[in-house]
């Protein structure tokens, strides 16, 4: 459970700072991306049922 709780929250780490270099500091499409990676992390911990 922790372990995959470390790969959802680098995974959204890395999303938010690779959006946000991509999109030249818009920091609306970073925090969407990062808003996203860790809803579905959120998401697949509850289907999991842990």
């Amino acid at each position: 459970m922790l372990i995959e709780n470390k790969y959802a929250v680098i995974a959204a780490v890395v999303a938010f700072l690779l959006v946000l270099w991509l999109s030249h500091g818009s920091m609306f499409a970073a925090f969407g991306a990062l808003a996203l990676i860790a809803g579905l992390g959120w998401a697949a911990r509850r289907l999991a049922g842990r």
